[in-house]
């Protein structure tokens, strides 16, 4: 989730013709993919390079991304009543609360689909190609859009209430943030929680167990480029922590890796290595420690 830097509407043909670049080594990784993306991980990509190639499909950024004190400005309980105006306010107090309610919402999911800039774009597609078609071929069509659906909610939620309490205690805050980070982060949690989470790797040269892989990158991350939301990527890991710690979850995670373990493609090769840079980085897995 980096912050906002550029407006995307202003693009010379230069920066066209390096945009057409990058998609085309898009198209060269994802043609070296072990597994093809499922509809979902597809489609996602697909829209968001359609948002970003043609800006005027989505609103401008700036009134769609998520900060702590506007997000909490629209939640906040209403001082003419909260709850009560819904069950006793006139229909304009009603239609007013809802007005914001939908604002919130649309602004925790738009500001996903959206990217600042080529680069941001490129990283998050080229990482969502890897982990998405990972997740979606072991969890199955209607689990993995749950799964989509809840991280970017979750993750969106997370980092606004992130964003409050670092500003409550004066330590930061989360300002205009954009991009699909958060929820791949999720999707990082999560196949390193389910993917032999005490084997040691390295991430970036540091050697730890992959359970805790997300958590060193997410603080690296914050470290190498200054540009991305430390916030944004904290509530998107923790987000897939708290789904793959839920109650049914290992379970379902079992069932899950034996699927794709015993699918023709997966033999030869672990589908369920994931991990990676995302948001800002290059794409990359976590290396073993043999």
């Amino acid at each position: 989730m980096p912050r906002e830097r550029q407006t995307r509407r202003d693009r010379d043909p230069l920066q066209l013709a390096f945009l057409l670049l990058l998609l085309s080594r898009l198209w060269q990784q994802y043609q070296r993919l072990p597994i093809r993306p499922g509809p979902i991980t597809s489609a996602l990509v697909l829209v968001m390079i359609a948002l970003h190639l043609v800006p005027g499909l989505s609103p401008p950024v700036q009134d769609v991304c998520i900060s702590s004190s506007h997000m909490w400005r629209l939640l906040k309980p209403s001082s003419t009543g909260g709850i009560s105006v819904w069950l006793f306010g006139l229909r304009g107090q009603r239609r007013a609360l809802w007005a914001r309610a939908s604002e919130g919402a649309q602004r925790l999911v738009v500001s996903t689909l959206l990217h600042v800039d080529d680069l941001h774009l490129y990283y998050n597609m080229a990482s969502l190609l890897w982990k998405g078609g990972v997740l979606e071929d072991g969890m199955g069509l209607e689990r993995f859009c749950g799964f989509v659906a809840y991280a970017t909610l979750m993750s969106g939620a997370l980092a606004v209430s992130f964003g409050w309490v670092a500003e409550t205690l004066q330590l930061g805050t989360l300002q205009c943030a954009v991009g699909f980070s958060g929820v791949l982060y999720a999707m990082s949690a999560l196949l390193a929680l389910h993917d032999s989470p005490d084997r040691p790797v390295r991430v970036l040269g540091i050697p730890v167990r992959r359970r805790y892989a997300v958590w060193v990158e997410v603080v690296v991350a914050s470290l190498l480029h200054s540009h991305v939301s430390f916030l944004g990527h904290l509530a998107g890991a923790a987000a897939g922590a708290l789904w793959a710690l839920a109650p049914g979850a290992r379970l379902a995670a079992a069932v899950a890796a034996a699927r794709v373990q015993s699918s023709p493609a997966s033999r030869g090769t672990s589908r369920f290595r994931g991990g990676g840079r995302v948001g800002g980085g290059a794409s990359r897995e976590y290396v073993p420690v043999d």
